[in-house]
């Protein structure tokens, strides 16, 4: 399964880079059941010209307390078009990324900064489906050179591809062996430099079913996960005890034909957060729902 979703949670969770004690963390409730039925594969067909374009929109509500009282509405968009360039001798396919505008409203961050407007990236996918490298251009320097090593990281892995020998409607891809935690941890350490993080993912990509999407089959799979971290941020001279817990859900379709994603991906995401240190205490919470709309190129 090409999981292009799980890349927009992956870039949501870094956008708040924070940690878990057990008063912040979400318990973790699997998706899974007895599997039933014949396996179900995806060819991962590629072909040059091939492609969709997403829209990603996010709505929700961020509340802080503490030293600093604010509630506020989230409003984020984010548009990208996906496309088979090329297949080399090999077999693998390689894609031209291009984000196509990127708008956040109660948040100051680096994608707000960056505009993401134009910004151009190029992936590899084997024929196995699993991804084998990726790049950023657009952005500025600095940011395209952490932005790259964040991309291919081990910790970061946007794309998951089923089995060879597919899966069981009821059966589950345990996300934990995707991101393990060593990896995952060096990952939150290079997205911001000091840090001193334990994370704690439990998570799974579950088959729900089979459907048809514009003559496409398709298979649906379930997002099922929770991230719980606690450690030290460190701001400056100052380190900063943090807590978090993160749990997102939701349902998302994937062509069996060449694993791109297609239809209309929904996703709730729910995080709550302690931090303290400096003489400052804060609290935040955020709920938000999540939509992702997939059109194939024709």
């Amino acid at each position: 399964m090409r999981c292009i979703a799980l890349c927009f949670v992956t870039i949501s969770s870094l956008l708040f880079t924070a940690c878990g004690d057990d008063s912040n963390a979400f318990a973790f409730k699997s998706m899974a059941k007895p599997p039933q039925g014949a396996p179900v594969k995806i060819a991962y067909d590629f072909k040059v010209g091939e492609g969709v374009r997403m829209k990603m929109s996010m709505n929700g509500t961020m509340s802080m307390s503490g030293d600093v009282d604010m509630d506020t509405p989230l409003d984020m968009t984010l548009g990208m078009l996906l496309t088979c360039d090329e297949i080399t001798a090999s077999g693998d396919a390689v894609f031209s990324m291009v984000f196509e505008g990127a708008k956040i409203s109660g948040l100051d961050n680096a994608l707000t900064k960056a505009g993401m407007h134009g910004v151009k990236g190029r992936m590899t996918i084997g024929a196995d489906g699993k991804l084998k490298g990726m790049s950023m251009d657009g952005l500025d320097p600095a940011m395209e050179k952490q932005v790259s090593q964040l991309l291919n990281n081990p910790g970061f892995q946007s794309f998951v591809s089923i089995p060879p020998e597919g899966m069981r409607i009821g059966e589950a891809i345990d996300l934990a062996k995707v991101m393990p935690a060593e990896s995952f941890a060096k990952l939150l350490e290079m997205a911001a430099p000091g840090t001193n993080l334990k994370p704690k993912l439990e998570g799974e990509i579950v088959l729900l079913g089979t459907t048809e999407i514009d003559g496409t089959p398709c298979a649906e799979f379930g997002v099922n996960m929770v991230m719980n971290l606690t450690g030290t941020m460190s701001q400056g001279s100052n380190g900063i005890e943090m807590d978090m817990g993160m749990k997102v859900q939701g349902t998302q379709f994937t062509s069996l034909v060449n694993g791109l994603p297609l239809g209309t991906a929904t996703m709730t995401m729910a995080m709550r957060m302690s931090a303290s240190g400096g003489g400052s205490d804060v609290e935040m919470e955020m709920k938000a729902d999540m939509t992702i709309t997939c059109e194939r190129l024709r």
